[in-house]
């Protein structure tokens, strides 16, 4: 049983100028997808107005780490915008006044994203009352 033609071409030989329904459905659906990018750009480019890093922070258990005490802390950027070199403090106060003072520095945080530390402190956080706050950022 011969497969070929006495052009020597397989019987199945596509006709030239004619597309297979796969390369239709294909070429369909990176269109689409090349689409929906283009949309998603051009939305975030003209709707999304820059929003300046706006952070909140949710502190951890307090955990003894050899002879320090390690407070987690969660950072998250509630913005639109990234911020690097991101400085936070931790300081325990007692009677008033500042008994320890611990900093975080993170190298960036991207917009709506989180990022994990850690305060170390020698004195006991559980003992005093522990205030955090961010002391700064830079733009990237």
């Amino acid at each position: 049983m011969d497969m070929t033609k006495k052009s020597g071409q397989p019987k199945a030989a596509i006709k030239e100028g004619t597309a297979h329904p796969v390369e239709w459905a294909v070429g369909g659906l990176s269109a689409l997808l090349i689409l929906g990018l283009l949309g998603f750009l051009l939305y975030q480019a003209f709707f999304v107005s820059p929003d300046p890093p706006r952070f909140a922070y949710e502190i951890g258990r307090i955990e003894r780490a050899g002879d320090a005490f390690r407070v987690p802390v969660a950072v998250t950027n509630q913005g639109t915008e990234t911020a690097a070199g991101v400085r936070l403090s931790g300081m325990l106060e007692r009677d008033g006044a500042v008994a320890e003072t611990a900093e975080i520095e993170f190298d960036y945080i991207p917009r709506h994203s989180t990022r994990h530390g850690a305060f170390l402190f020698s004195a006991d956080p559980g003992a005093a009352q522990l205030r955090v706050r961010v002391l700064g950022y830079s733009d990237p």
